[in-house]
């Protein structure tokens, strides 16, 4: 079958600039039908449009950088109270306990001491033979019983030895009580090759971790210095000691940093912002996650505010354009006529006042110029001169008065 553009042309497809001419002419004479109301209002509009979108613009891309940035500033926040209120427990602690080694070598107990002791969560404090584990001495009332006979473990002893510093007051990792449940023992040094030692217990520090909830998931995490938890939302794992040693923050923190990272939490199964940091005096690690998927939701929040925002306000622009548009016309326009109508020999017509339009009044003192404004300027000319009739039929006079000067 022959190929129709070849054999004959007038079925044959137009060229691509044939094509893209014959558009534009479309384009041309469409704009050309639009009245200066709508070009005015159309251009109004976008100029109003720019500023607006592009403030929503920047608005909905900086959100969620403004959420992240928020978030970490209130995270370290408490993160870092927390861990002054940790450091005043482990001074007090301290020094509870030193009061109590010093009552064994006076034989008098300051009043008061068994209640702040009670206080302090302290579960057991007495003096152990270094070399025997023979528990020597009791504090009354912090001792599982006055009058059994009480031989600390070898493994035990050996570990509390390990950990003694000089004559300074310790607190040791996380560990069990003589009942099994978590609890730190606090250690020092005595003559003769004696240990001071005390068991307090973690209730203050889970108590304190627990008064930490904010947004939906948002809570606070306390490990020890090897990644074991000591407070967490979830009471199986505080029971477990379970181990968070491997996620990033933890290491920081076992790496003595502080800051704030984003994370992948096992515990909630989501990805996680977190602030960290750490007690000095004990290196018990203080963590401060907020899943982001909440912050994903406050930065939607703002952003669709900054759309609805937007909206109404090109809304408003619109409608001010509008009104806009159609008063600065409206003069035009009449010119535009009456320009049109003297062009056609009718004199009598006139374009109606606008004053705030100077460009109007000076176009109304006298014809727009058309193809043929030099003949009807003469034939004006000559009937104001000599009465000469334009057009046939009876003779009239014409009087044209100029009634608005530019």
């Amino acid at each position: 079958m022959p190929m129709l553009s070849s054999q004959n042309p007038a079925l044959a497809l137009p060229s691509s600039p044939r094509l893209f001419d014959l558009r534009r002419r479309r384009a041309s004479a469409w704009l050309q039908k639009l009245r200066m109301h709508h070009v005015l209002f159309v251009a109004f509009t976008l100029i109003a449009a720019v500023p607006v979108f592009t403030l929503a613009w920047w608005v909905e891309h900086h959100a969620l950088h403004q959420e992240i940035d928020a978030a970490t500033d209130k995270h370290s926040l408490v993160a870092r109270n927390l861990t002054a209120a940790f450091s005043r427990y482990v001074l007090d602690v301290k020094a509870g306990f030193d009061m109590a080694i010093n009552t064994f070598y006076s034989g008098e107990q300051a009043e008061g001491l068994k209640r702040l002791l009670t206080s302090l969560e302290f579960r057991h404090v007495c003096i152990v033979n270094g070399t025997t584990g023979e528990v020597e001495r009791y504090l009354p009332g912090f001792a599982d019983s006055s009058s059994t006979h009480i031989v600390l473990k070898p493994e035990t002893l050996a570990y509390l030895r390990s950990q003694l510093k000089d004559d300074e007051t310790v607190i040791t990792d996380l560990q069990r009580d003589v009942a099994g449940h978590p609890a730190f023992f606090v250690l020092r040094a005595l003559p003769e090759g004696r240990i001071a030692y005390g068991v307090i217990a973690t209730d203050y520090l889970v108590r304190l971790q627990g008064a930490i909830a904010f947004g939906a998931r948002g809570h606070a995490v306390v490990v020890d210095p090897k990644g074991k938890v000591i407070g967490h939302p979830f009471q199986k794992w505080i029971d477990a000691e379970f181990d968070l040693s491997q996620i990033p923050p933890v290491k920081a923190i076992m790496a003595g940093q502080t800051g704030v990272i984003q994370f992948y939490s096992p515990a909630y199964h989501a990805d996680m912002i977190t602030a960290y940091t750490s007690v000095p005096e004990t290196k018990w690690g203080v963590m401060v996650p907020q899943p982001m998927d909440e912050l994903y939701a406050q930065a939607e929040e703002v952003r669709s505010a900054a759309v609805a925002v937007s909206f109404l306000g090109l809304l408003a622009a619109a409608i001010i354009s509008w009104c806009l548009a159609r008063y600065i016309s409206r003069p035009l326009q009449a010119v535009e006529t009456a320009a049109g109508a003297i062009t056609e020999g009718d004199f009598s017509v006139r374009a109606p006042n606008f004053p705030p339009i100077r460009a109007a009044r000076a176009a109304s003192s006298g014809p727009l110029v058309q193809p043929d404004a030099g003949r009807t300027r003469s034939q004006k000319r000559r009937v104001e001169r000599d009465g000469i009739p334009c057009g046939g039929g009876k003779s009239r006079k014409i009087r044209v008065s100029r009634q608005y000067e530019p």
